[in-house]
C-alpha cells in the first residue's frame, strides 16, 4: 500500500485510529505531492523470493523477530542535507504492519509514513525535516498483520495493545557551525597522526 508524503503522528497519540487528527494526514501546503507509485517494496537480495499468497506460516504463535533498521539508531540531520533515506527490513516469513510517530509532527514529514511490508523484504521511508535545532524522538510501531485481506485502517483498529512492538530513534540536527567545529577538531588528529606514522617509519628505517 502506497502513501503521499504525510506528516508523522505525534508519539502520545496512543490510540490506533485512523482519522483526520492523527497526523497522518499529508499537509499539501508543505509537501510536493508525489505520485502513488514512487515507493515499491523491495525484497533484498539477500532473501529467497517468497510470495505474499503463502500464508501458512502466518500464526499467532510465530515469534515476531525485531524490525530491522538502516541506520539502527541515531537519525543525521544538518542544513546542508534534511533527508534521510530510512530503510525497514522485515526478516519473518510473514507481513507486518508499521507507522511512524514522532514527539513534533509538524518538523519532520515521511513518504510513506505507514504501510505494509512483505515477508522477507524491505521498504524505504524518505525522512524531510522542515526545521533543525530540535530534540526530536522517533518511533516506528510494528505489528503482525492479523488477516491478510484486512486493509491497513481495520488492521490497526483490531490490534491489541500487547501485540504493538517499538523501536526509537533519536534524531540529531547539526547546523553548519557544529559540522565545521568538528571538521576542524578531526584535520589536527589526522595531521598528528600522519606526523607519527612518517616519524615511525622514518626511524625503522633508519635503523634498518
Amino acid at each position: 500500500m502506497n502513501w503521499k508524503d504525510e506528516k508523522t503522528i505525534s508519539v502520545y497519540d496512543l490510540s490506533n485510529q485512523e482519522n483526520k487528527n492523527s497526523g497522518d494526514i499529508s499537509n499539501k501546503n508543505i509537501f510536493i505531492e508525489t505520485q502513488q507509485d514512487s515507493i515499491k517494496h523491495k525484497t533484498s537480495n539477500i532473501y529467497h523470493q517468497k510470495t505474499f499468497s503463502n500464508f501458512l506460516c502466518l500464526s499467532q504463535q510465530d515469534k515476531l523477530i525485531e524490525l530491522r533498521t538502516k541506520p539502527s539508531k541515531y537519525l543525521n540531520f544538518s542544513q546542508s542535507y534534511n533527508t534521510i533515506n530510512l530503510k525497514l527490513y522485515n526478516d519473518n516469513c510473514f507481513p507486518i504492519i508499521f507507522k511512524l510517530k514522532t514527539t513534533q509532527p509538524d518538523i519532520i514529514a515521511s513518504q510513506p509514513a505507514r504501510g505494509f511490508i512483505q515477508a522477507n523484504s524491505f521498504i524505504e521511508c524518505h525522512l524531510t525535516s522542515i526545521e533543525l535545532n530540535y530534540q526530536i524522538l522517533l518511533v516506528i510501531q510494528y505489528a503482525q498483520i492479523l488477516n491478510e485481506y484486512d486493509d491497513y485502517i481495520t488492521q490497526w483498529k483490531n490490534l491489541k495493545s500487547d501485540k504493538i512492538h517499538i523501536k526509537k530513534f533519536q534524531c540529531i540536527f547539526e547546523n553548519e557551525k557544529q559540522i565545521y567545529g568538528k571538521k576542524k577538531l578531526f584535520k589536527p588528529i589526522l595531521i598528528t597522526f600522519a606526523t607519527i606514522t612518517l616519524l615511525t617509519t622514518f626511524i625503522y628505517l633508519r635503523n634498518k
